[in-house]
């Protein structure tokens, strides 16, 4: 695009700035007789101050304080991005070559032209413009330093912007455009803004919008004189970007390059597909466009999503393919069952039954099965044997073989003692009517111990000032009784033995004796007789007794303990402890022995056993005594040694065989004793109980 004499202008880039430089050009001479007359300029593209816009720079340093210089490589059509990234300052500086005619030789302008946009090779000015690819930024960013005033007008249809000076500009010849020497020269400059990409197709260069600047000889716009005027022509290539998308995914250009730049790989984007389980990001075309692909990234395995099947028992969640499955976790309930239905969809939680009926397996009347809710785990409904309590008195399988009581339901349990027989009230209660577990029938106890509440086999002692308050008898032939002195025995009850020995003051009712010796003063206020020997046969039966498993237990000085029927090892409680036996039942000892101040309380509807395999002693100032209507107890020694301390009380049936007894200074022995032999302290007791054997028990109601 120049006329004969012209040069295309250069791109070069300056301290990091677009700079678009146009060599000057020195058009040839236009008049006859070889006449010269040559014109130049030089052509710079130049940035603008961030701010005073109206000012080109290079660099920073060119603008004032503060302000940057805007200054791109490349430009964008349009300045999509807001940068002003499609402008730039056009810096024309006239001047002058070699003139050959005048006197002074000088150049004189009136105007320049310079053409927006061109078609590649199409020559000018004027060029073939391309419609409206640049604009031109109006006669208000115009600044010169040529001392006119410049006015624009516009030819080849708007695409030739003409400038004209107020007043002719007079450039001396051989004038460099840019001499620091002043010899007329001068510059123009101008803002121009690219608009629109060129054309398709309309020429080669579609990323170059080319431009031409320059005299036209004939026009007058510069003259050497009034027949010879300059023509010179020069063009320029502006480059600018291709038509880049600005989205989430595209940076639009990159000026610095003249390339579409996308944001980076995997930089998020709009989530428009409305899927939890996937995740959009930008990813590259096969152009290297950006694009938002909605799966760019799945969801891991597990990342809720939304739950729209209806159904509280699943929870919907990703499938790690980038599918939302519904039924990706479900409520886990135990298998329905009777006391088990499955998972409520509407609630999401299981549904245990609760006091449902189940099936009743444990056999006991005493109980109904019902579904409960497991204590470890809310969500399992479980079937309960003892739901509910059958009502109390509701019978039950009798199973203890005892004809004096009768089976029910007491509070879910089946009681064997539920109801017992009441037998009336004797006259003597060591021997008051008992009922026979055989018949059920209550009978006379008398001929247990034959008739004697107190029985030795061999040989008994009652010690000085001794209270006996039932009969007192030695079985075998050949025993022996001693009362000490002033020893009392009450009205309706016998002293008997082969030999009977009373001394000083004794005081007795019956006595029965094959050899009876009398101290001074003995009172015997009854008959005299001799006795039917043996008493009683067999003398004393027990049970075979057994205390195989039990385990050794101190009850610690002041402790309590409570016991339950069952068989124990070597058994001590220690001073001041007490030992309750509940409920009522056979407890069974290996040996049963206490130190000072214990108490032993027996506690029970009916009358319990208490076995010894070996020793008992219930040392000094103890006591072991029934409570309340709690029926005296059976106390069976199997052992050598039964003990019973000074000061000491004990309620109880003793049948102790094999055992000396041993009776300290004023203890209490409250019932009936059969033992092989006895020795006792002074000032004992030995009576009969003093509430009867049997009691009522009457069913919870």
């Amino acid at each position: 695009m120049s006329t004969p004499g012209g040069r295309e202008g250069q791109w070069t880039l300056t301290s990091s700035l677009a700079v678009f430089v146009l060599l000057a050009a020195f058009g040839l001479p236009r008049a006859a007789h070889g006449a010269v007359c040559h014109g130049a300029f030089d052509i710079q593209s130049k940035g603008f101050c961030s701010t005073t816009t109206n000012q080109g720079c290079l660099i920073d340093a060119d603008c004032p304080a503060g302000e940057t210089c805007k200054a791109f490589n490349f430009f964008d059509p349009g300045d999509p991005k807001g940068n002003g990234g499609n402008q730039l300052r056009v810096n024309l500086a006239l001047g002058s070559g070699s003139i050959s005619i005048g006197t002074p030789p000088q150049l004189t302008v009136n105007r320049i032209r310079f053409d927006l946009d061109c078609v590649a090779n199409s020559g000018g000015p004027p060029c073939t413009g391309q419609g409206n690819v640049v604009q031109y930024g109006g006669d208000a960013t115009i600044t010169t330093n040529c001392g006119v005033t410049w006015t624009s007008s516009t030819a080849q249809g708007g695409n030739e912007i003409v400038f004209n000076a107020s007043q002719p500009i007079v450039i001396a010849q051989d004038c460099q455009p840019r001499s620091a020497m002043a010899c007329g020269n001068c510059e123009l400059e101008f803002t121009i803004r690219v608009q629109s990409q060129e054309p398709s197709g309309s020429d080669a260069t579609p990323q170059v919008v080319e431009e031409v600047a320059g005299y036209i000889n004939g026009a007058g716009d510069a003259t050497c004189s009034p027949t010879l005027q300059a023509g010179n022509s020069q063009t320029q290539g502006v480059p600018i970007c291709p038509s880049c998308p600005i989205d989430q995914c595209n940076l639009g250009c990159d000026q610095t390059a003249g390339v579409c730049a996308p944001q980076d790989p995997s930089t998020p984007c709009a989530d428009t597909d409305g899927n939890a389980c996937t995740t959009a990001g930008c990813e590259l075309n096969a152009s290297s466009i950006g694009v938002c692909v909605q799966t760019h990234m799945l969801a891991s395995n597990s990342t809720p999503c939304a739950d729209t099947d209806g159904n509280a028992c699943t929870t919907a969640g990703c499938d790690g393919q980038g599918v939302c499955d519904q039924n990706h976790a479900s409520k886990v309930c135990p298998p329905a069952d009777e006391c088990n239905g499955v998972c409520d969809t509407t609630s999401g939680q299981c549904t245990p039954k609760v006091s449902t009926p189940c099936t009743d397996t444990d056999g006991d009347m005493c109980t109904l099965a019902g579904c409960e809710l497991s204590p470890t785990n809310p969500d399992l409904g479980v079937c309960v044997q003892t739901h509910m309590f059958a009502s109390d008195s509701t019978p039950c399988p009798d199973t203890d073989n005892n004809a004096c009581t009768t089976a029910g339901c007491e509070a879910g349990s089946c009681v064997q003692t539920h109801l017992l027989v009441t037998c009336p009230p004797g006259t003597n209660t060591c021997f008051a009517q008992q009922c026979n577990p055989d018949t059920g029938m209550c009978e006379d106890t008398g001929g247990t111990n034959g008739g004697f509440p107190f029985l030795v086999r061999s040989e008994g002692k009652v010690g000085n000032d001794s209270q006996v308050l039932a009969s007192f008898g030695a079985n075998d032939a050949g025993g022996h009784l001693n009362l000490g002195k002033r020893a009392f025995v009450s009205d309706g009850n016998t002293v008997a033995g082969d030999s009977v020995n009373l001394l000083i003051n004794t005081n007795v009712f019956d006595v029965l004796a094959n050899d009876l010796h009398k101290g001074t003063g003995v009172n015997i206020r009854g008959a005299v007789g001799t006795p039917v020997l043996p008493l009683t046969d067999p003398f004393c039966p027990i049970p075979p007794l057994d205390c195989t498993g039990g385990v050794d237990q101190i009850v610690p000085p002041g402790a309590t303990l409570t016991l339950g029927p069952g068989t124990y090892g070597q058994f001590v409680v220690r001073n001041g402890g007490t030992l309750i036996l509940t409920p009522a039942g056979t407890f069974t000892f290996c040996s049963l022995q206490t130190t000072r101040g214990v108490t032993i309380v027996v506690s029970g509807a009916t009358a319990s056993t208490i076995n010894v395999v070996g020793s008992f002693r219930l040392a000094n100032v103890s006591s072991m005594l029934p409570v309340n209507t709690t029926p005296t107890p059976s106390l069976n020694v199997g052992g050598s040694r039964l003990r019973i301390g000074a000061g000491a009380t004990i309620q109880a049936f003793i049948s102790a065989p094999n055992a000396r007894g041993a009776f300290g200074r004023k203890s209490t022995i409250a019932g009936r004793f059969c033992v092989d032999s006895n020795q006792s302290d002074k000032g004992i007791t030995m009576m009969c109980p003093t509430t009867t054997t049997t009691t009522t028990t009457q069913p919870p109601g």
